[in-house]
């Protein structure tokens, strides 16, 4: 089924859905895996925590243990996939980028934390959601809040996993026989002549000695496995009283290789999660998390699926058979493999894979990080009834190095005897040695330090108003190793919260940022931001209504000034820079010259990003049925630009400061639906999300000659390049077409349309031939539950983006090593069918550049996976000493649909995609 229409069933059947709750400042709002709403349930937020009901902003709220009950993946990317309305893959936001990650109220990396170890994900996506981390709210937020101990409540839960991962594909290259022809044709449509003869060719394409006629596939058993595994261990232990609660968190993950032979690449990440709290007294609480997470990654010395892409099957042969060679001496020294075979190469060609992975050593890595949260809570009602003050003080470190050992080995080049063909005698290249000796190498630094304190004041007045208000002081700093500036950043955030009759909901929060890369006078900003809401179903005229059971609307607008994109300091300022040095007029002495290397701009200032969302959230059919409902405008103005190249002339030398400059606008709607129904034992959940989004480059620095070349005006992901006519089919018709200013044309090569009109094809005649960011996103998951066996699945899809395969695997020319994409290739014979230019010898600059010709739909609909969870009877899980135990078998990336699936599904240069499969056992204790 095409992918629109995919998209418009989408949309029909909205029983499916995900609800992707959408809260901030609100009033009770649908949570993700909850059956009803409750306004008291706790959400958290930046630096504090609020009930759903007073919520009134744009946020989604998802609690992995709910959803970790039948769909068991490991990552919190995984989760959020499909399940967050506005995410556009990863943790980008409305394409506006990469959301900031908080873990604990902390930016923090998020592989540093697993799902097993987490209470809540909270994505602030609008302003006034994200405005009290300051400048870094840019992008909006995704704050993570890990699990904590409970009073009175022992808790010990176990996951063990055990799963493969089959490769989808592999990059499929031509045999040598066929290369050597191919490439031949190649040379010929050059005018050169043939580099292979047809004796080798055909010697070559029987097989009869792969030694004298060699013909490699790297892809094959004695490389490569059918499968690779990988192991998952968690264990959790929670519980306290009243004076103390802790949560631990112990996991354990092995990722296996591929690789069939010698230093075979393995994972080991074993992570240490403690959070404690504690009272101090009766006014004063504490809490202290560490974290400590050890990754060690070790591989061969070289990059096997790099390396093979341009290694070409007729180079050597890989192994020799000593029992061939003549010169026996020669042998006494070598390194045998298997104790039989000598490595083949050439005096050019001395990467032979078993080599690289039997003796040339290995490259251990070793990454280890630790993290550390500590913190005073003060009851301050004994000033003022309400009145709190938290604090909070943060270390990070992350240290990696590379332990090496790097070996070397000889290869042997084959040489045939002239009298006697069958005469095998070999040249020497390089050495075999064995250093024994390891090696540091890659190694880096990474500490950081966060503070926060929050004085918060709340309480209800008369019963029916509400009042929460919050001042926040922050301050971070990152030290990197060889980085001379630290990121800094620091502000002050205040936050106003009313609610009347809870019905009413008003919501201001701002921040007083202050930046140290801007100028003195042009250092602090002030950011603000207002939400509110209206819960209609409150209201007399709705209560009790048998179809509307809940029913509120939300709007909010704010102005966030930034400074994320400015990756330097003093670019206020003159900075000078010695450059390289000049012959002086005797010829004999030189003197470096010293020139402006950024010009200042002392009226620099942050950029803005300014956004208005209205949202609708709704409860059906006694709360069968969840709707989600969001409009969004969001604009990044005063985007500073280094140096304006095409404002100012090009007499004043290029030294043009940065300025506050361009625009960009992204607008959208999104939908999260939930839709539960029962009928005796069998219980059914759908649950869809969907975002479309329209992005547009408002302004920017660029002087054309021609209209249609402007990337204002048109998405920030459009791709320009020129508009293809085809293959040119004869001389005839590119003499009569405008003259290709890329290089010298011949029949099959690529035509480009005129599009100014003057008779010469260059860079002029670049339009727009597509965008790559997709306009639509989408998730579904399906639960289906029968008594103790529960069904789940989930997919995703996106449509509206275009790509460019245009790796060497695509754009083969030159003397690149030839894929089966060149099968389809022009020649006189297949001019009507072809669907590949010509070959050449040469660059071909003509045929590979951005066009039409090459332009993909990136259109994908995904099946991701689908997991089958038995639970066992009481009973039973009694017996094991257990209070839940189940079972579950899972399946990952298990089909995709696409016009360009097999292109989608190929990686070229790096490890294959995988289809994976896993077994897997959960117990709570």
């Amino acid at each position: 089924m095409h992918i629109k229409i995919l998209i418009l069933c989408l949309g029909v059947i909205c029983v499916t859905g995900l609800f992707a709750q959408d809260m901030q400042r609100g009033v009770a709002t649908p949570e993700q895996g909850s059956a009803q709403v409750d306004s008291s349930k706790t959400v958290y937020l930046p630096f504090g925590k609020s009930p759903a009901g007073l919520i009134a902003s744009d946020v989604t709220v998802i609690r992995p243990e709910e959803l970790l009950r039948y769909d068991n993946i490991a990552t919190v990317e995984d989760l959020i996939n499909g399940r967050v309305p506005g995410l556009f893959g990863g943790v980008n936001l409305r394409g506006m980028g990469d959301a900031l990650i908080l873990i604990d109220g902390v930016p923090r990396s998020l592989s540093s934390v697993r799902l097993r170890e987490i209470e809540q994900i909270s994505v602030l996506k609008d302003a006034n959601a994200a405005m009290l981390y300051g400048v870094q709210a840019k992008r909006g937020v995704i704050l993570i809040k890990t699990k904590r101990g409970e009073i009175n409540k022992k808790r010990i839960s176990t996951l063990v996993e055990f799963g493969i991962e089959k490769p989808i594909s592999y990059p499929k290259y031509l045999g040598s026989a066929d290369y050597m022809d191919v490439y031949n044709e190649a040379l010929a449509n050059d005018g050169l002549l043939p580099l292979y003869t047809q004796g080798v060719i055909d010697g070559t394409r029987s097989g009869v000695n792969l030694y004298k006629y060699p013909d490699v596939n790297y892809y094959n058993p004695a490389f490569l496995k059918n499968n690779k595994s990988n192991t998952r261990i968690e264990t959790e232990f929670s519980g306290g009283n009243e004076n103390g609660q802790f949560y631990a968190n112990i996991g354990w993950e092995r990722s296996g290789s591929l690789l069939n032979m010698g230093e075979v690449p393995s994972g080991n990440r074993l992570n240490l999660r403690t959070n404690l709290d504690f009272k101090i007294n009766k006014f004063i609480s504490s809490h202290v998390d560490i974290v400590t997470i050890f990754n060690v990654n070790k591989n061969p010395q070289g990059d096997f699926f790099n390396g093979v892409t341009t290694l070409k099957p007729n180079y050597f042969p890989l192994l020799i058979d000593t029992s061939m060679i003549v010169d026996k001496k020669l042998m006494r020294t070598a390194e045998v493999i298997n104790g039989r075979y000598v490595l083949g190469g050439t005096s050019q060609y001395r990467n032979n894979m078993y080599g690289n992975l039997l003796l040339s050593g290995y490259n251990k890595q070793f990454t280890s990080t630790g993290m550390f949260n500590t913190g005073l809570d003060f009851d301050l009602s004994f000033l003022l009834k309400g009145l709190t003050l938290k604090t909070n003080a943060s270390f990070d470190f992350d240290s990696r190095f590379d332990e090496t050992q790097s070996n070397t080995y000889a290869v042997y080049e084959t040489k045939w005897g002239k009298v006697n063909p069958d005469s095998l005698g070999v040249t020497k290249h390089g050495v075999d040695k064995f250093t024994g000796t390891q090696g540091l190498a890659n190694t880096s630094m990474l500490r950081g330090y966060a503070y926060f304190g929050v004085l918060n004041y709340a309480h209800v007045y008369g019963g029916v108003h509400a009042l929460s208000t919050s001042l926040v002081a922050y301050a971070d700093k990152t030290n990197r190793s060889g980085v001379f500036q630290s990121d800094k950043h620091s502000h002050l955030g205040t936050q106003i919260n009313y609610v009347y009759r809870n019905k009413y909901i008003l919501d201001f929060t701002s921040s007083l940022v202050s930046s140290p890369k801007l100028a003195s006078t042009k250092r602090l900003a002030f950011s603000p931001s207002l939400s509110a809401g209206w819960v209609i179903s409150e209201e007399d005229f709705l209560k009790d209504n048998e179809f509307i059971n809940y029913l509120k609307i939300t709007g909010s607008a704010g102005i966030i000034n930034t400074d994320m994109s400015l990756d330097k300091y003093y670019t206020y300022d003159d900075i000078w820079r010695e450059y390289d040095s000049y012959i002086q007029g005797d010829g004999t002495r030189t003197a470096a010259t010293t020139n402006l290397n950024n010009a200042a701009n002392a009226n620099l200032y942050y950029e803005k990003r300014k956004e208005f969302n209205v949202g609708v959230e709704a409860a059906l059919f006694q709360k069968a049925l969840w709707l989600n409902a969001r409009y969004f405008l969001e604009k990044q103005t005063d985007q500073i630009v280094d140096g304006l190249n095409n404002t100012y002339p090009a007499f004043l030398g290029g030294f043009n400061p940065s300025e506050n400059h361009s625009e960009d606008e992204f607008s959208g709607w999104e939908l999260g639906l939930s839709y539960r129904k029962s009928m005796g034992d069998v219980n059914v959940e759908i649950t869809p999300s969907v975002t479309f989004l329209k992005t547009k480059a408002v302004k920017r620095d660029e002087f054309y000659g021609y209209d249609y070349q402007y990337r204002a005006g048109n998405s920030t992901g459009a791709i320009f390049g020129l508009e293809s006519l085809g293959l040119f089919q004869d001389i005839a018709e590119i003499e009569a077409a405008p003259t290709q200013l890329f290089g010298p044309v011949q029949p099959g090569d690529i035509r480009y349309k005129d599009q100014n009109g003057d008779d010469f094809i260059d860079s002029n005649d670049e339009v727009v031939i597509g965008n790559n960011l997709p306009k639509v996103r989408a998730g579904l998951s399906f639960t289906l539950n029968y008594k103790n066996l529960t069904l789940f699945a989930f997919g995703t899809l996106r449509d509206g983006s275009n790509s460019i395969f245009n790796n060497s695997y695509y754009w083969v020319s030159g003397d690149r090593k030839y894929s089966e994409v060149v099968l389809n290739r022009w020649t006189p014979e297949t001019a009507e069918t072809a669907v590949y230019p010509r070959l050449s010898s040469k660059s071909n600059n003509n045929n590979f550049r951005t066009s039409t010709f090459w332009i993909e739909d990136n259109s994908l609909a995904s099946l991701e996976r689908v997991q089958l969870t038995y639970d066992l009877p009481k009973s039973v899980a009694k017996m094991l000493q257990t209070s839940n135990f189940s079972l579950y078998l899972r399946g990952g990336n298990l089909i995709n649909f696409a016009k360009n699936k097999d292109k989608m599904e190929l990686n070229i240069g790096s490890e294959p995609q995988y289809r994976n499969f896993s077994i897997g056992l959960k117990a709570l204790f």
